[in-house]
């Protein structure tokens, strides 16, 4: 999982350097939980730069 949460960080980053793009990653991006029915995991992209967890430690 933490190596799909830096890929999705790096992938930020990138289209953050394009500038000018209208592509936008703000959201909630989830996946589900292995091994757990019905639960999800990801992270939230905000306006500004800012990103939480979702239903993670981390």
């Amino acid at each position: 999982m933490r190596k799909k949460i830096l890929v999705a960080t790096l992938l930020v980053g990138l289209l953050a350097a394009c500038g000018g793009s209208a592509t936008s990653v703000v959201g909630t991006w989830v996946e589900p939980v292995p091994g757990m029915a019905g639960q999800v995991q990801g992270i939230k992209m905000e306006e500004g730069g800012g990103a939480s967890s979702v239903n993670m430690a981390t």
